[in-house]
């Protein structure tokens, strides 16, 4: 029970600071909402833009290898593509 209350106000504080920033964007519901949308104008690089659409495709987060580690290790199993290869034989399988 102390872990759900735990979790909970996690939740609660990320829901939190998430509203301050989206209030900050403006000071009516229409302002907020324009300024949302602005800000998915901008353009995206045609090499970030693949760097995103290929880590999407594969489930692979996009950062570097510490990021990585800390998802996997969050997760509790590896993310990602992994090698793509035959299954080694074992010893006395040859």
């Amino acid at each position: 029970m102390l872990l759900f209350f735990v979790s909970l106000q996690k939740e609660f504080a990320n829901a939190k600071k998430t509203a301050f920033y989206y209030h900050k964007l403006g000071r009516t519901k229409d302002l907020r909402q324009a300024a949302y949308v602005e800000l998915f104008k901008a353009h995206v690089d045609d090499i970030d833009l693949s760097e995103i659409r290929n880590a999407w495709q594969t489930g692979t987060p996009l950062g570097n290898d510490y990021f990585r580690r800390k998802v996997e290790s969050k997760l509790g199993c590896k993310v990602g593509q992994s090698r793509r290869s035959r299954p080694k034989l074992k010893p006395n399988e040859e």
